[in-house]
């Protein structure tokens, strides 16, 4: 009996391990809300308001989760 409620518990935590490991990877790919446009990234501004990582170079370069590539317009 004690092995079959150590199993359970032990098949909840990775189960719940589970669930939370890929709730935090899904907010790192989901940079598009629903259809309706909103937190749509289409450009460098765009990508930079949404904290993606910008690559320090001239010019500047946003990559977002979906490896969309958005280079800052210089004049």
């Amino acid at each position: 009996m004690i092995k079959i409620i150590g199993l359970a518990i032990i098949m909840l935590v990775v189960y719940s391990a589970g669930a939370f490991a890929c709730y935090e990877v899904g907010k790192y790919f989901d940079n598009r809300s629903n259809n309706d446009g909103e937190n749509v990234i289409g450009n460098f501004d765009d990508c930079v308001v949404s904290g993606r990582s910008i690559i320090q170079v001239y010019p500047g370069i946003c990559v977002n989760p979906n490896e969309n590539v958005f280079v800052k317009n210089t004049p």
